[in-house]
């Protein structure tokens, strides 16, 4: 059985796309989160952390820019995952897509809320 229309080097660049991406913002990740915000926040402290802030601007503004690059790359994933779905299933690619992005910004929604 052969699928007109059937692409599988498209499929594999896109496949090796969202792996990329996925490998980008994990290193982004562990570098914003662990190692930007290990350095900066002093919990319990706003003073201390409102210093540390001031004090290296450079790293906060580092911190940022690797916040920047997790959210492209997320994108670049749920689009990924969405045209390397497609061929199977319209509704379980974008129940997918869906699955990968409504949750960060539902999480972001909740974080905004709860956290301010």
């Amino acid at each position: 059985m052969t699928n007109v229309g059937y692409n599988r080097t498209s499929e594999r660049k896109y496949a090796l796309s969202a792996g990329t991406a996925l490998m980008v913002m994990t290193l982004a990740a562990l570098f914003s989160y662990g190692l930007v915000l290990g350095r900066l926040v002093v919990e319990g402290d706003a003073s201390a952390t409102f210093h540390n802030i001031k004090s290296s601007i450079a790293l906060f503004n580092a911190g940022i820019m690797g916040w920047l690059i997790i959210l492209i790359c997320d994108i670049v994933v749920a689009w990924s995952f969405y045209i390397f779905l497609k061929p199977l299933n319209k509704l379980n690619d974008a129940l997918t897509t869906n699955h990968v992005l409504l949750p960060r910004y539902v999480f972001s929604k909740f974080h905004k809320i709860f956290c301010s």
